[in-house]
């Protein structure tokens, strides 16, 4: 009996797991398409989601999983539970905070999420931020620099993890990385894009620093196609 609900539990765990990433994800496409329809005009190359902001979906699935093993595990309900009863006694009136600031926080979190993306244009960059919402735009012309290379570390018998940056300074001096690709307007993949963008701003004359280190081992973990891209933004000096 005992390894019946403990085969049992295990089950409910791994299912609250998959069901925890199925929900971020449908999430992550309503967020996408929002972003969209709000913040992107018609006519955009692609855009990307800034980091460390990109990040906070992740708080969402941790909550979600925190919810569903609430339900699922006696254990993690008379937990719960104890420390409710420890609350009450110290703080009266804290389930009154409780739930208002549970979705202030919540709320909070979805705005930083769905506001904090660059827009890609044939124009230049829409920069939108918590604090401007409609955006800022730079034009190509004004970029000051680009630096661009391979992140990651190759160690033996583990397969490569790192990833391409592509890094641009803005006038103001903020730095985004465009290969943090969020969602684009097209199918064609945005390292192509990119490539062709970077070739674009040389001929403005925006100053370019470019590393090949770790080139050869993306081909790990990318389709060769897109590491030939990749390696032509890097070689490419005008």
């Amino acid at each position: 009996m005992k390894l019946i609900k403990i085969i049992g539990k295990t089950l409910l765990f791994v299912l609250s797991l998959l069901l925890a990433v199925v929900l971020t994800l449908a999430f992550l496409l309503l967020l996408t398409f929002l972003q969209e329809k709000i913040l992107m005009p018609e006519q955009h190359l692609y855009w990307i989601m800034k980091s460390p902001y990109s990040y906070l979906f992740l708080f969402f699935e941790v909550e979600l999983i925190a919810f569903m093993g609430y339900f699922l595990s006696k254990d993690i309900k008379s937990a719960v539970r104890y420390v409710q009863k420890k609350l009450e006694r110290a703080l009266p009136h804290w389930k009154r905070w409780r739930n208002g600031s549970l979705i202030l926080v919540n709320l909070l979190l979805v705005y930083l999420l769905f506001i904090h993306v660059s827009v890609l244009t044939d124009e230049g960059i829409i920069d939108h931020s918590a604090f401007n919402p409609q955006g800022t735009f730079h034009a190509y012309e004004s970029l000051s620099a680009i630096d661009t290379g391979i992140h990651g570390e190759k160690k033996k018998s583990f397969t490569f993890q790192g990833e391409f940056y592509y890094k641009v300074t803005l006038e103001n001096g903020r730095v985004l990385n465009l290969a943090d690709m969020g969602g684009s307007s097209t199918e064609e993949d945005f390292r192509f894009v990119l490539s062709r963008l970077d070739k674009r701003l040389l001929d403005l004359g925006v100053s370019k620093t470019a590393s090949t280190e770790n080139l050869s081992y993306l081909y790990e973990t990318l389709d060769p196609i897109y590491v030939e891209a990749i390696e032509e933004m890097l070689t490419r000096t005008k």
